[in-house]
């Protein structure tokens, strides 16, 4: 299942969405494993932003947009 980011109109309900699809896909899916991935210490940065505690740094945002595979059009 893919999920087209211009469809929602908050980020955050995106990448909610975008972790739903990946635990139902991907067996081992974790909020600490994405972290990983993304170079952060720890989860709780993710859970953070997905509660809209925090915002993502820009440079958070640039690894986002490659992780997600996101194009130009769909990364503003």
């Amino acid at each position: 299942m893919s999920l087209d980011v211009r469809t929602f109109d908050d980020y955050r309900t995106y990448l909610r969405a975008v972790c739903e699809v990946r635990k139902q896909s991907q067996r081992h899916f974790s909020l600490a494993g994405w972290a990983r991935k993304l170079s952060l210490k720890s989860s709780s940065t993710l859970i953070m932003i997905l509660k809209g505690t925090r915002n993502p740094s820009g440079d958070l945002v640039e690894k986002l947009i490659q992780d997600l595979k996101l194009g130009l059009d769909e990364s503003k």
